[in-house]
């Protein structure tokens, strides 16, 4: 995976959330970890990376390939290609695992019914939910809610997998289940791009890390050299200080 960002600006209201952000990772990476304080700009630059916002301003390339955000068709194909997973599960509360999972495969990807249930039923078992197939999400724990939505995201087979806060509504025994369910996805080959505040798992799972505040990005690097002391800019040694501290 390669990423190239260039002069990327986004306004909400009066608000900057961006504000000239430039990057080139010109070299493969598996995993990207977004970190910072909240309200720094990290959830917004992975959304526009993965389509789901436009930038007012820039340019954004990904494995070498321009975003064209002034195209709905071009970002429709974009979002396809890609799978998406927030904090807050967004399961459909009025469906089971198994059809939160075959319905996308089949409204946006066009998969016949008998093909969605069989990858879906394929991604479940993978994940130990296939016993819990056809339970609404009300039904479920969050740590199942979570890895739910991980099977739907992955199902297409998507070439990037965009995680924003994975584990913000979980609690600590859930959140190791989920975190060790990503590293293993890192592992079999998925390509991933996520925001966090488990700093711990950002420098064991990512290959590069952006650490952004006020919508720049103030320091980018490998996750030994950033977390090592020598290697912080004031603002930096500062945030991990405050988030590694207990």
């Amino acid at each position: 995976m390669r990423v190239k960002i260039s002069d990327v600006f986004k306004m909400y209201g009066i608000t900057r959330a961006l504000n000239g952000v430039d990057i080139d990772l010109d070299k493969d990476i598996s995993a990207l970890s977004l970190i910072g304080p909240s309200g720094g700009g990290k959830s917004t630059l992975l959304r526009i990376l993965g389509g789901l916002e436009i930038p007012d301003h820039g340019v954004v390339c990904i494995n070498n390939k321009e975003v064209n955000y002034k195209s709905e068709e071009s970002l429709l194909d974009h979002r396809r290609r890609n799978g998406y997973l927030f904090q807050s599960f967004n399961l459909f509360p009025h469906k089971t695992a198994l059809e939160n999972v075959t319905l996308p495969l089949e409204l946006v990807h066009g998969l016949s019914s008998s093909v969605a249930i069989e990858t879906a039923n394929h991604c479940l078992d993978r994940f130990e939910l296939i016993e819990h197939a056809h339970k609404l999400p009300f039904e479920l724990s969050g740590g199942q809610q979570q890895r739910v939505a991980i099977a739907r995201a992955i199902a297409p087979g998507p070439s990037l997998l965009f995680l924003d806060e994975p584990t913000s509504a979980l609690d600590p025994e859930m959140t190791g289940e989920v975190l060790d369910l990503i590293a293993e996805l890192k592992e079999g080959g998925q390509d991933i791009i996520l925001t966090t505040h488990e700093m711990g798992f950002a420098r064991e799972i990512a290959d590069e890390l952006i650490f952004l505040d006020e919508g720049k990005i103030l320091e980018t690097g490998e996750p030994k050299l950033l977390f090592s002391k020598g290697e912080k800019n004031s603002r930096l040694e500062k945030f991990l200080s405050r988030v590694m501290r207990y």
